[in-house]
C-alpha cells in the first residue's frame, strides 16, 4: 500500500506565483508585452541568430506577447517556473523534507521580475521575462 504525498509546497509556489505576478504586476507585464516586438521579418529573425543566445531571446521575445493578458502571462510564467522548480528537484534528487529547496531558483526568478518595475524602461533586453527562465 503506498501513500500519496500531498503537493502542498508545489500548490503554494503556484498560488503565490500567480497572484504575484497575475494580481499585483499585472501592469508590469502588460508593459512588459507592450514594449516588447516579435516581428517575423528576415530581418528582424537574423539579429537574433547573429548573437550567442539568441535563440533564448527570440523565444522569450515570442513567449512575451501572451503577457498582453497579464493573467495568461502569470499562468504561463508559473508554467515555466514550476518546470523549472521539477527539473532542479531530479537534477538534485530532492526528496522530503528538502524537496522545498528546489523552488529557490523559481523564487529568485520571481523575485528578479518583481524587482523590474520602472527599470524595464531602460532595458534594451528582448524577451527578458522568459529568457532567464528558459
Amino acid at each position: 500500500m503506498s501513500i500519496k504525498k500531498k503537493p502542498i509546497a508545489a500548490l503554494c509556489f503556484c498560488l503565490l506565483s500567480i497572484v504575484l505576478l497575475g494580481v499585483f504586476k499585472a501592469d508590469l507585464l502588460y508593459h512588459m508585452e507592450q514594449y516588447s516586438l516579435f516581428n517575423t521579418a528576415s530581418d528582424f529573425l537574423a539579429k537574433f541568430f547573429e548573437q550567442p543566445g539568441g535563440l533564448l531571446a527570440l523565444v522569450g521575445t515570442f513567449l512575451t506577447q501572451f503577457c498582453h493578458y497579464p493573467i495568461v502571462g502569470a499562468l504561463l510564467l508559473t508554467a515555466l517556473l514550476a518546470a523549472l522548480a521539477y527539473l532542479t528537484k531530479k537534477a538534485f534528487r530532492l526528496e522530503g523534507r528538502n524537496e522545498v529547496l528546489s523552488f529557490v531558483p523559481s523564487l529568485f526568478l520571481i523575485l528578479f521580475i518583481t524587482r523590474l518595475d520602472y527599470s524595464i524602461y531602460m532595458q534594451r533586453t528582448y524577451g527578458l521575462l522568459f529568457s532567464q527562465i528558459l
